[in-house]
């Protein structure tokens, strides 16, 4: 997880629970620790979920979401909205092929061979949703 992320993320958890700003560590060193990487993901998903719900996805899956974690906040609603055979290199419009190819996307790569890809990392996890009882 970039240093960025992480903080952004745990910023994000403590405005949703105020009660693990004295539990969680910021810096290098919380971001090596496990529990604390955790709390950064989970809400940085929740906050990537709740822009998909805002633009109509109604019930976000992590697969839905996972654009987001991956390439930015910029890219979480063009991802989780792009049909299945547009190419990935249009969607993440800001990125060089360096870039794409760093992150394991060719330049003929599209949404569809991308989700699947993810998906098979994740397994059933990728098609549960985020936001479960909030």
């Amino acid at each position: 997880m970039l240093d960025s992320t992480f903080e952004s993320g745990l910023t994000q958890a403590v405005r949703y629970n105020p009660n693990l700003a004295g539990t969680i560590q910021r810096g290098v060193d919380g971001s090596m620790d496990p529990g604390n990487q955790a709390i950064s993901a989970a809400a940085t998903l929740r906050s990537e979920a709740a822009k998909l719900q805002a633009a109509g996805i109604s019930n976000p899956t992590v697969l839905d979401v996972r654009g987001g974690y991956n390439f930015g906040g910029l890219y979480t609603v063009p991802l989780a909205q792009a049909g299945d055979t547009q190419l990935m290199s249009e969607v993440l419009s800001r990125y060089t092929p360096a870039q794409l190819q760093g992150n394991g996307i060719g330049q003929s790569t599209t949404v569809g061979q991308w989700r699947a890809s993810v998906a098979a990392k994740m397994g059933d996890a990728a098609y549960q949703p985020v936001l479960t009882g909030i």
